[in-house]
């Protein structure tokens, strides 16, 4: 194969925060004329050996075990490599930092090139705190903002109709949380129970349980009323695990996971 200037790899093709975001640069490197391939985050080892590419970037590199792998695996191929921040606008006290700095990098060495911060609040505050990484940390704003001025959202009208909810004058949204690796069918659960108690683990499905019951009280209380429930696009067990299961019976409740983005939910 032909080298391309750059490889971008991330869990999902589907308009999610990640590929947006990533996708929000690719477009921008075809434009100043460079060869970019987007691809599969699973395939990646793969991909970076058959294409070796010049550049390989990725929004989040310590927020997957996978992502962190691929990330120190093309850094051994000598490929220059850059990290952008998903969960960007991250806490910057002494106790949290470290989370969203390192994340699954436990060794706590940072394999890419440069990494591209949301803002100077937190380049200044990882340099305080990791000033080993003096001279790494860019300054590249919020990539993914990008796309609510550039894009062309769907209006409500256009959504409700494409669901055929437009009886509804009144939307709700609810974002979902992933209380999936707290059960032993999930495949990440052995990895997350080193990490948490047992006693960890009896909250987050009480919290499960909670949230489930006052969210469906709620949508059975609000007939007028649409919820919009977004699950997370790394759940591995459905309804269950994003703490909704029960919703679908409702009219007034839409789930939606991977079939709109996250900006056309907002909008």
């Amino acid at each position: 194969m032909n080298k391309i200037d750059a490889l971008n790899l991330e869990w999902s093709s589907a308009p999610s925060r990640d590929r947006q975001m990533a996708t929000l640069v690719c477009n921008y490197l075809r434009y100043m004329g460079y060869e970019v391939l987007e691809d599969i985050m699973f395939l990646g080892c793969n991909l970076i050996n058959k294409y070796k590419p010049r550049l390989y970037f990725n929004v989040g590199p310590i927020g997957a075990k996978t992502n962190f792998k691929v990330m120190k695996y093309a850094r051994g191929r000598n490929i220059v490599a850059v990290s952008l921040v998903a969960e960007g606008n991250f806490r910057t006290d002494k106790n949290t930092i470290g989370q969203f700095v390192w994340g699954w990098n436990k060794k706590k060495v940072l394999y890419e090139n440069l990494n591209m911060q949301w803002s100077e609040r937190t380049r200044n505050a990882t340099y305080e705190y990791f000033p080993q990484l003096k001279g790494k940390v860019k300054v590249s704003g919020a990539v993914g903002f990008d796309i609510y001025k550039i894009s062309k959202n769907k209006s409500q009208k256009e959504f409700l109709e494409k669901y055929h909810k437009s009886n509804y004058k009144k939307v709700i949204g609810v974002g979902c949380w992933d209380f999936g690796a707290f059960h032993p069918e999930d495949r990440r659960h052995k990895t997350v129970m080193k990490l948490y108690s047992e006693s960890d683990k009896i909250r987050f499905n009480k919290d499960q349980s909670d949230f489930n019951k006052v969210l469906l009280e709620v949508i059975s209380k609000n007939k007028d009323i649409l919820f919009l429930l977004k699950e997370h696009p790394g759940v591995l067990l459905g309804r269950k695990a994003s703490g909704i299961e029960g919703a679908e019976k409702f009219d007034n409740a839409l789930i939606i996971k991977n079939e709109e983005s996250i900006i056309n939910c907002i909008s």
